[in-house]
């Protein structure tokens, strides 16, 4: 009873402190391909918004990515004190997948992005508001643990950040504190589960964490994110040994 307790705690109090972020983690993509012409289509809803991505396998080693994320929030505390939170971002990427055994999996892809947030609120009848464009540049990684109805992976990937224009206005934190460029790390932990051959649920839990805790940029993301969501499979291509 007290761990169900403390889930039902720590569970909003994880979407109250991701609601305020900037830089905002989407959900990772995490293909899984197994041979050429495996298409995958999948949607999710996370902490961090709602989450559209693609994967296709080009040749029996090589895959391609899409995502897209946008996020919205708004918080009302009376008629003259509110703040809204958007976010959206997209991303395409390239890599190598290698599959050893039944269990063992390996791949890496290369990923570029773009994305732009806006924070804006009213206190007191006074507006005041910060917006950023961003572009993300990433290697990612993933391992799957075990293969079977239900599947596990682990996630990490490491990527620069690139400030790009920012507004705001006078009385919020500069954002020159951010600096042009910062690295970064997270991890993904990805749970799918076969509910068909063609369609999968997706639960995973991911972390974000600047390579300096000094650095003003940590104050200015989204440390966690919880996403649920499906995932269709389509092989675009007939088995010919069948």
């Amino acid at each position: 009873m007290k761990i169900r307790f403390y889930f039902l705690m720590i569970l909003p109090s994880m979407f109250l402190l991701n609601s305020c972020g900037l830089y905002r983690q989407n959900v990772v993509n995490v293909p899984l391909f197994e041979k050429k012409g495996q298409a995958q289509v999948g949607g999710h809803l996370s902490f961090t918004g709602k989450n559209l991505q693609l994967g296709y396998s080009v040749t029996n080693q090589f895959g391609v990515l899409a995502n897209y994320s946008s996020f919205y929030h708004k918080e009302i505390y009376s008629d003259i004190n509110f703040q809204r939170f958007t976010n959206e971002f997209k991303e395409i990427g390239a890599g190598y997948f290698r599959k050893s055994s039944d269990k063992f999996y390996f791949d890496v892809f290369f990923l570029a992005g773009n994305g732009n947030s806006k924070r804006d609120r009213i206190y007191s009848r006074r507006y005041s508001f910060k917006s950023i464009n961003y572009n993300r540049f990433a290697i990612q990684t993933d391992f799957r643990i075990y293969d079977g109805p239900v599947e596990f992976a682990i996630s990490p990937r490491i990527f620069m950040l690139y400030r790009g224009n920012y507004r705001q206005t006078y009385d919020e934190t500069p954002y020159s504190n951010l600096g042009k460029i910062s690295y970064w790390g997270e991890v993904a932990v990805t749970t799918k589960f076969r509910i068909f051959k063609f369609l999968k649920i997706v639960v995973q839990s991911g972390l974000t964490a600047p390579t300096s805790f000094a650095n003003y940029a940590f104050l200015e993301t989204s440390p966690f994110n919880f996403s649920v969501g499906t995932i269709l499979n389509f092989n675009l291509i007939k088995d010919k040994t069948k």
